[in-house]
């Protein structure tokens, strides 16, 4: 029997067959996951070892034959499931050879990460993705976050992060637990070019700042240059008296969105810079952003807020606007008389951009002085 005919229900659940696979990585107290040599999606699955097994020991590239009982599992803490073949006696397994190459990971896009079904497919089998950054450094049950979307498990191999750390690449087994699917890599060899804020370029890095460090000074709430997705943009004023590096600032909004600056971004005490959503394709202003915090948080043109932070909470944000405190291509600023994360908690201290930006027929001043409210 293929693997894949079981995961995509050719092979009912409760039905008796074998599989043949090679090991992704060695076994554990609970079982192992088995891929097709061939690889692609529905090409893996998790092997059970139930509680009346003899404790037969398998590793990465053994080639086995294995019969068991499809199951489909439903995880604690989980609404979907997980499928399985339950394996009751290590009797039940042969090891036919050893020290095979492992086919290659599926690489994922982050945008796959959105939903469900897009994973489901790759239930089991290796993955790979790239271009991630830390945006929560403990999500529970041993797991960090990347880019709000992907969940990295410590279940064989524990990864060391802080917020704002960033990854050329992680690979390992997709597995479903806790109602999320999650990447657990197997060794280091499944982390490649893991960078952080120890890189920090300042006399402060971002973990070192406190509430009222930063302040943010204005924002453009629903730009007319161009899309919200690519020109959305806030200023930020640096008040903690020292240069600061931004990278791993976190932002977010009145929700549970977030995004993290992934660049070295150093402001002198005083300067103002200016950080924009999106990743630069499709910009429309004439003035180039100090650094990008990707497609979360969108700022909610009806009402919203928009914040900054580090692991510690919130080092500044914003009073709470409403629809029509900044017309379409009107930037949202703070009086410029105002330089403190006080003020800039009343609604009452911001108003309407007037100064043109460039030919574009928006307003504001990024990267400047406000005009006066």
């Amino acid at each position: 029997t293929a693997i894949q005919d079981v995961q995509t229900g050719v092979v009912a659940e409760g039905e008796t067959v074998t599989l043949r696979g090679l090991v992704a990585e060695g076994s554990s107290s609970t079982g192992f996951f088995l891929l097709d040599p061939a690889g692609g999606s529905y090409s893996g699955i998790w092997i059970y070892t139930s509680s009346g097994w003899g404790g037969a020991v398998v590793y990465r590239g053994d080639e086995v034959e294995v019969t068991g009982t499809v199951s489909e599992y439903t995880p604690g803490g989980s609404s979907g499931t997980l499928t399985e073949l339950i394996v009751d006696r290590s009797a039940d397994l042969t090891v036919l050879s050893s020290g095979h190459s492992l086919p290659e990971p599926n690489l994922l896009s982050l945008g796959a990460f959105t939903s469900d079904s897009s994973l489901e497919p790759y239930e089991s089998t290796l993955v790979r993705v790239e271009g991630l950054t830390v945006t929560d450094a403990d999500v529970g049950y041993g797991s960090f976050e990347c880019d709000s979307l992907v969940i990295v498990d410590d279940y064989y191999y524990d990864v060391p992060v802080s917020l704002g750390d960033t990854f050329e690449a992680i690979q390992g087994p997709l597995t479903y637990s806790y109602d999320e699917f999650r990447i657990l890599p197997r060794d280091a060899d499944d982390i490649e070019g893991h960078g952080g804020p120890s890189d920090c370029d300042a006399s402060l890095c971002v973990g070192d700042l406190v509430a009222g460090d930063l302040v943010i000074t204005e924002v453009m709430i629903n730009p007319n240059a161009g899309d919200d997705e690519s020109n959305e943009w806030i200023e930020v004023y640096n008040a903690a008296g020292a240069t600061v590096d931004l990278y791993g600032l976190v932002l977010g909004d009145s929700g549970s969105s977030s995004g993290v600056i992934a660049d070295t971004v150093v402001v002198s005490p005083g300067d103002r810079v200016v950080l924009a959503r999106g990743d630069g394709s499709g910009w429309a202003y004439p003035f180039t952003p100090a650094a990008w915090w990707g497609s979360s948080p969108a700022l909610g043109n009806s009402g919203d807020l928009v914040s900054v932070g580090n692991s510690d909470g919130i080092i500044d944000e914003t009073a709470t606007w409403s629809a029509g405190d900044a017309d379409a291509g009107i930037a949202w600023q703070l009086a410029p008389r105002y330089t403190d994360a006080v003020s800039n908690d009343s609604d009452t201290a911001w108003c309407g951009a007037s100064t043109a930006i460039g030919t574009t027929g928006d307003r504001g001043t990024p990267g400047s002085v406000n005009t006066g409210c």
